[in-house]
């Protein structure tokens, strides 16, 4: 029986629309007379708040039922992409603050959507390098500039208190954990694993890697891919892998494989398929599949098995049903994999034509592989057809379908959408972003929640049901992008992680308490990518070293300070250090060749954003790497990762 909505209703509904047409006439106004604060500045109150008003109205059509709901939704999901291009374009904004977080607690019904912030990280906080930079500027005034104020030091600005080791939880947690004062926590001793994650009981080992792209984990979680670049400027495409499964089996505890990609160019793309045991990599004209194994083994090493001809399209890669999808603008073009061509070892058989080699960057054609590629079986038109897919992750609940996000890089478009891979056609629309989405996570413990990591410096957690998010995780507050974000799910507890470029860090959020609970170190890299493995109950980042070039040659580095040794590691720390105190205040010339010997060549970069004194165990990576932070019961806290080789460098 059809229920038809009650004339009170449907007044209801299109005065929704009336409202928003006046929000879009205010953000028009706004756009065309760039309105100007009392000191001539740009006035962005009027734009976010109209931003905000537009995100409330959608809930509030969600909460009531609006019959209208999805005409309200796409007009609004137009809205705010016109509106952050915009922003970023003629109004030069460098960041974008949050706008979709702000619930309106004045309409009954409407849930107050919270902005999750780190309270303990000040807002004027930019960095211990900048820091440092700047009240070493501010005393040069003050000593040459006879106008200056004159005080005895310089102006003190929000910077962080050394580390405390009285907020260790646990005596197995990791020196190089930072916990916040958070209380009320979702996890405790009748939660036993989430208690473990939540204390930060984890060993911590690394592997240096060439420039990483990405890292991403099978769905069964076996291996480990990670596509990265190298040799001369990271010209040459290159594949770390890790069989996760060989841990403890006379095998290191971190085992690593690797291969020479035959592709002309970079393979910025990759997917996994566990029951094939395949990964797939991608430049911007073919694909590569390699076998790590079969289904009696794995190999020492990794076997060539397909090429395909994907020049038509350059998005990502998913494994999806038994076949591998590869994204275009518009559309993606589709292989069936156990149909494809496979090449024969020893033959050097090829598929698909010549490929023309001529065309490359590399520095030695003679590795590039010669086939031409599959040609893909079929292809499938987005209903959306200007749609250009950035990034994209297998939807939590329905099989065909996936999160999707245009590439704003390219398309200058700022869209969210889920779309079935079947027909093609939009199956979900999510709201709030303000800028690019650099990844998708989902968990199996939860198939209606999905999170996503943002370059506006925010990740969302998001309900598949409804367009707005649910939870706003303010990470970075708008000093650089939410590089990627990861979601868990221990012992039934949303938990979320998040890894920062310019911070330089990985922070863990507890969902439930809307509350950081800790931050991880990263010897100073930036995080790349993220991955949860819910088997070990360990998370994988792999980073990147700023402060080395592409020649591998390291700059902006000075002489250690206030060093800060891994009490829970002695043997380790002898072998580099005799010294039994656990700081040693160095001095501050960088030129001084005493202080080198004092402090066994120890460097730290100078544009650091964490002074050295920041964890309990002051560690700088200089180098590209992949981290494993492994939580266990009875952690090792000692088990931590090995001091780089760093030299004093150039400024």
């Amino acid at each position: 029986m059809n229920v038809y909505p009650s004339p009170e209703h449907l007044e209801w509904s299109s005065k929704l629309l009336t409202r928003l047409e006046e929000i879009k006439e205010d953000i028009d106004r706004y756009k065309a007379d760039e309105q100007e604060d009392e000191e001539g500045e740009i006035d962005e109150t009027v734009f976010y708040s109209n931003l905000q008003l537009a995100c409330d109205l959608v809930r509030e059509a969600d909460s009531g039922g609006a019959p209208n709901l999805p005409t309200i939704v796409e007009r609004v999901d137009n809205l705010i992409n016109e509106a952050v291009h915009f922003a970023y374009g003629d109004a030069e904004f460098d960041y974008l603050n949050s706008f979709a977080h702000e619930g309106n607690t004045a309409n009954e019904g409407i849930p107050y959507i919270t902005l999750v912030e780190d309270e303990e990280v000040g807002r004027a906080f930019f960095g211990n390098g900048l820091f440092d930079m700047f009240t070493e500027f501010l005393s040069s005034m003050m000593r040459d500039v006879p106008s200056f104020p004159q005080n005895n030091a310089a102006p003190m600005l929000d910077r962080p208190a050394p580390y405390d080791s009285s907020r260790k939880p646990h005596s197995s947690s990791t020196p190089l954990a930072r916990f916040r004062n958070a209380v009320n926590l979702s996890a405790n001793t009748s939660t036993p694993l989430a208690n473990i994650i939540y204390q930060a009981r984890c060993e911590i080992e690394s592997d240096e890697l060439s420039m990483p792209i990405s890292c991403v984990l099978s769905p069964g979680g076996s291996c480990l891919a990670v596509p990265c670049s190298r040799g001369w400027k990271n010209r040459e495409p290159y594949l770390k892998y890790y069989l996760l499964d060989e841990a403890g089996k006379g095998q290191t505890a971190f085992p690593s494989h690797s291969v020479d990609v035959a592709l002309s160019g970079i393979a910025y793309a990759s997917a996994t398929d566990e029951d094939r045991k395949l990964i797939f990599v991608a430049d911007d004209h073919r694909i590569k599949s390699y076998a790590w194994g079969n289904r009696q083994r794995n190999f020492e090493e990794a076997v060539p098995v397909h090429t395909l001809n994907s020049q038509d399209c350059q998005g990502p890669l998913i494994v999806l049903n038994g076949r591998i999808l590869r994204a275009g603008d518009g559309f993606a073009d589709v292989w069936n994999i156990d149909t494809l061509e496979k090449h024969i070892p020893g033959r050097n058989n090829v598929i698909g034509g010549t490929f023309d080699t001529s065309e490359t960057m590399r520095d030695m054609d003679d590795f590039i592989e010669p086939s031409q590629g599959s040609e893909p079986h079929n292809d499938i038109t987005f209903e959306d057809y200007s749609f250009e897919i950035g990034s994209w992750h297998p939807h939590p609940s329905l099989s065909s379908a996936m999160l999707c996000s245009t590439n704003a890089h390219t398309s200058l478009q700022y869209y969210c959408h889920a779309l079935d891979m079947e027909n093609g056609k939009t199956v979900g629309k999510y709201l709030g972003h303000g800028g690019n989405i650099n990844n998708f996570s989902t968990s199996r413990a939860d198939p209606n929640i999905f999170l996503t990591a943002c370059s506006d410096g925010c990740a969302r957690l998001y309900d598949v049901r409804h367009p707005m998010p649910v939870l706003t995780f303010n990470v970075t507050r708008q000093s650089g992008p939410c590089a990627n974000a990861t979601l868990a799910h221990p012992d039934g507890i949303p938990t979320v992680f998040t890894g920062a470029e310019k911070e330089e860090e990985i922070k863990m959020w507890d969902v439930r308490a809307q509350a950081p609970v800790y931050d991880l170190a990263t010897g100073n890299n930036a995080v790349v990518s993220l991955a949860w493995d819910e088997r070990r109950n360990s998370l994988y980042a792999a980073t990147e070293c700023s402060y080395m070039d592409r020649m591998g040659s390291h700059h902006d580095y000075r002489n250690a300070r206030k060093v800060r040794r891994n009490e829970n590691n002695e043997g380790a720390e002898a072998e580099m250090d005799d010294q039994d105190d656990d700081y040693e205040d160095e001095e501050e010339d960088d030129n001084d060749d005493d202080d080198d010997d004092e402090n066994d060549g120890r460097m730290w970069p100078t544009r650091a954003y964490h002074a050295e004194d920041y964890y309990g165990y002051t560690f700088d990576a200089a180098s590209h790497r992949m981290y494993r932070y492994a939580f266990k019961e009875d952690a090792d806290a000692g088990i931590t990762p090995h001091w780089g080789q760093a030299y004093v460098g150039y400024l």
